[in-house]
Protein backbone atom coordinates (compact mmCIF):
# COMPACT_ATOMS: atom_id res chain seq x y z
CA UNK A 1 0.00 0.00 0.00
CA UNK A 2 2.86 2.43 0.78
CA UNK A 3 4.45 1.78 -2.64
CA UNK A 4 1.17 2.62 -4.42
CA UNK A 5 0.77 5.79 -2.37
CA UNK A 6 4.33 6.92 -3.13
CA UNK A 7 3.81 6.19 -6.83
CA UNK A 8 0.51 8.12 -6.85
CA UNK A 9 2.10 11.13 -5.10
CA UNK A 10 5.02 11.08 -7.56
CA UNK A 11 2.67 10.98 -10.57
CA UNK A 12 0.58 13.85 -9.21
CA UNK A 13 3.69 15.95 -8.53
CA UNK A 14 5.11 15.32 -12.01
CA UNK A 15 1.77 16.11 -13.71
CA UNK A 16 1.40 19.30 -11.67
CA UNK A 17 4.93 20.40 -12.55
CA UNK A 18 4.39 19.81 -16.26
CA UNK A 19 1.07 21.67 -16.15
CA UNK A 20 2.61 24.63 -14.34
CA UNK A 21 5.59 24.73 -16.70
CA UNK A 22 3.46 24.77 -19.87
CA UNK A 23 1.15 27.45 -18.47
CA UNK A 24 4.08 29.59 -17.33
CA UNK A 25 5.83 29.26 -20.70
CA UNK A 26 2.68 30.09 -22.70
CA UNK A 27 1.75 33.13 -20.61
CA UNK A 28 5.25 34.62 -20.92
CA UNK A 29 5.29 34.19 -24.70
CA UNK A 30 2.00 36.11 -24.91
CA UNK A 31 3.43 38.92 -22.82
CA UNK A 32 6.51 39.23 -25.01
CA UNK A 33 4.32 39.40 -28.15
CA UNK A 34 2.24 42.11 -26.53
CA UNK A 35 5.39 43.97 -25.53
CA UNK A 36 6.64 43.87 -29.12
CA UNK A 37 3.33 45.22 -30.42
CA UNK A 38 3.52 48.07 -27.90
CA UNK A 39 7.07 48.90 -28.95
CA UNK A 40 6.01 49.02 -32.61
CA UNK A 41 3.06 51.26 -31.72
CA UNK A 42 5.30 53.64 -29.80
CA UNK A 43 7.87 53.71 -32.59
CA UNK A 44 5.29 54.65 -35.23
CA UNK A 45 4.57 58.00 -33.54
CA UNK A 46 1.32 59.70 -32.68
CA UNK A 47 -1.34 60.14 -35.33
CA UNK A 48 0.45 58.05 -37.93
CA UNK A 49 -1.96 55.81 -39.77
CA UNK A 50 0.22 53.56 -41.87
CA UNK A 51 3.28 54.45 -43.86
CA UNK A 52 3.41 58.17 -44.69
CA UNK A 53 6.22 60.28 -46.09
CA UNK A 54 6.15 64.08 -46.23
CA UNK A 55 8.55 66.06 -48.42
CA UNK A 56 9.43 69.66 -49.35
CA UNK A 57 7.72 72.80 -48.09
CA UNK A 58 4.38 73.46 -49.75
CA UNK A 59 0.65 73.84 -49.10
CA UNK A 60 -0.50 70.28 -48.24
CA UNK A 61 -1.07 69.49 -44.56
CA UNK A 62 1.03 66.58 -43.29
CA UNK A 63 0.89 66.02 -39.50
CA UNK A 64 0.62 69.74 -38.87
CA UNK A 65 3.33 70.73 -41.35
CA UNK A 66 2.77 72.25 -44.78
CA UNK A 67 4.50 70.15 -47.44
CA UNK A 68 4.56 69.78 -51.22
CA UNK A 69 4.23 65.96 -51.31
CA UNK A 70 2.49 63.48 -49.00
CA UNK A 71 2.98 59.85 -49.95
CA UNK A 72 0.81 57.24 -48.18
CA UNK A 73 0.56 53.47 -48.15
CA UNK A 74 4.00 52.47 -49.38
CA UNK A 75 5.55 49.24 -48.11
CA UNK A 76 8.60 47.05 -48.56
CA UNK A 77 6.56 43.84 -48.20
Amino acid sequence: MKQRMKFFVAVVCIASGIGYWTTYKTSHEAVSDLALENIEALASGEGATGNVACAYPGSIDCFGNKVKYRIEGFSLD
